[in-house]
Parts: structure tokens; sequence; C-alpha cells
């Protein structure tokens, strides 16, 4: 077994002139280093996943962790919330015992297109309300979008001009994220 951390480096498929885990003294002595998450089923579900994890965290002074966060609907139309929400805070309680702040992490490409705005907001809606519903040390310390323009298919073709259109609404989609979570904010 290779276990939890060392299989989502290598998923990571880095090239091999870029580690994809750095074991080095620097990555060791860094302060307050963060680290993004994206595989985290197995971390709900798997303590020895959740211990590797940590281990591997206090080792390397990783202090945030950017956890993909997933979200569903119950109806077709009804509000998003946090999926696996049980599971989440518990993971959530034991990560901030262990000194870690650990943040919503979400977004597509796509998201940076006007028309999608509202999925995004929706997603700020669900963690206010995840929050909300939880005590202090079972909360997220925020919310991180991983919305990439570049990453849109038609980036490549697009010309300055529509690439500067996407940039625009980029700025637009976390300016509303913004001005939602201060309204959101006690």
């Amino acid at each position: 077994d290779q276990g939890w951390v060392k299989e989502q480096a290598s998923a990571l498929s880095a090239p091999k002139s870029i580690p994809a885990v750095s074991t080095s003294a620097s990555a060791a002595s860094a302060p307050n280093a963060a680290m993004w998450v994206y595989e985290t089923d197995q971390l709900l579900e798997s303590a020895s996943a959740r211990t590797e994890l940590f281990q591997f965290c206090t080792a390397r002074k990783i202090v945030d962790l950017f956890l993909q966060a997933h979200y569903e609907s119950k109806t077709k139309d009804g509000p998003f919330q946090i999926r696996d929400a049980v599971k989440m805070k518990a993971f959530l309680k034991e990560a901030s015992g262990k000194g870690l702040r650990v943040h919503a992490l979400s977004g597509d490409p796509s998201h940076v297109l006007s028309a999608n705005h509202e999925k995004v907001l929706a997603r700020v809606d669900a963690l206010a309300a995840f929050n909300k519903s939880t005590s202090a040390s079972s909360r997220f310390a925020g919310i991180h979008f991983d919305i990439e323009p570049h990453a849109m298919p038609e980036w490549k073709t697009s010309s300055d001009e529509e690439k500067c259109k996407l940039l625009t609404q980029f700025v637009e989609v976390n300016a509303k994220a913004v001005e939602k979570l201060r309204k959101l904010s006690p």
C-alpha cells in the first residue's frame, strides 16, 4: 500500500522535472504552507487516510488545506448543500484539532461565464448554511474558487478581445462572491 498521500501525489501526473510531492528540507522548513486536496471521498471514509494526511501536513508545516467540497441538490432546482455534511463536519473538527484551517475548494472553468455565475453564488450560500449549522471547530475557514479561464476549451482559439471578455467575467464572478459573503457575514 503506497498510502493515501502518495496515491494522490502520483495521481497528479506532474512532469518528471517537478516532483508532485516535495520531501526536501526546504519544504519541511516552509512557514505556513498550504496544500490543495482534490480527492476527498477517501478522507471522509478512512481514518488511516486522514491520519496520513495530518502527519504529512505536520511534517511540512502545512496549515491551510484547500479541500475539494462537493455540492448536491436534493431536487432539480433546489438549493445546493455540502455533500456528506455529517462526515465533512467530523473531518473539519479533526483537522481543526490538528491546527489546520480547511477552506472549501470548488470550481470549474465554465464558472467564469456569466451564465454560470449563479452556480458559484449557490455554492457560497451552501457554504454559509453549512457553517451556520455547526460549531466553530467544524466549519470551513473559507472558500476558494478554482476557476481557471485559461482551461476553457475556447481559450486556445480566442482572440485577445475574447480572452479579455472571459477575464472580465472572471473578475465579475469573484466580485459577486465577495459581495455575497459580505452580506452573509454577521
